[in-house]
């Protein structure tokens, strides 16, 4: 017990120090590179998906306007349903087409006694099923695509709106009530990216003036 203590007073000293440069070395490089490389990625799978549409992006700042924080729980519930309807109908077809091979390699006795009772009903031909296992697929596709672009989307808007509800209040001390309400008002009536670019900029010149920072983590 005495030597083990004896170590890890030796010891002790220099796995701090090293968990600590680890730690400050891991921040720098994430905040270096692997952040902006997130914000990077993130812009140019968006401007690919929605190929470039200038007005996906001012939807996402004319929700900001409105108060975003409520959209994730729907957007989830949404995306639930969707989900499930689309994971149903791939694993029903590839079930069945499973069930078809298996059927190959039997005898066809069971088979032909049910085809040719009263009650057997039309089966589902192979080409009918490889179009509804290529169609889940793709509608599986489409629905991860258009989960991606509504995600970035909402996370956008509400990236804006925290940013937006930051910047006041840092500047709140230093402007007069009327161009605070003006601002507001402004933020109100956004619409598009650049309407808040523009209010971005009159913040901005206020913070400069006064000497102060604002936040601006914002990813497009």
């Amino acid at each position: 017990m005495e030597k083990f203590l004896g170590m890890f007073k030796t010891k002790a000293p220099i796995t701090i120090i090293g968990v600590i440069v680890i730690g400050v070395i891991g921040s720098a490089i994430y905040d270096a590179i692997v952040k902006p490389g997130f914000g990077v990625v993130s812009k140019f799978l968006f401007s690919v998906f929605t190929l470039g549409s200038q007005r996906m992006k001012d939807s996402a700042y004319s929700n900001a306007a409105l108060d975003p924080s409520s959209l994730p729980s729907l957007m989830l519930l949404m995306f639930l349903i969707i989900g499930m309807v689309v994971f149903v109908s791939f694993n029903t077809a590839s079930s069945e087409m499973r069930r078809r091979r298996l059927d190959r390699g039997r005898q066809g006795g069971d088979q032909s006694e049910c085809r040719n009772g009263p009650t057997e009903k039309k089966p589902i031909t192979k080409v009918k099923l490889q179009v509804a296992i290529y169609t889940s697929r793709f509608s599986a596709v489409i629905f991860l695509i258009f989960a991606y672009v509504m995600i970035s989307t909402t996370n956008q808007s509400i990236l804006v709106w925290r940013i937006y509800n930051a910047n006041l209040a840092i500047i709140a001390p230093y402007t007069q009530s009327d161009q605070l309400l003006g601002i507001k008002s402004a933020f109100a009536k956004m619409r598009t990216e650049k309407e808040f670019l523009e209010l971005y900029q009159v913040m901005k010149e206020i913070s400069v003036k006064n000497n102060i920072e604002l936040r601006q983590d914002v990813v497009w």
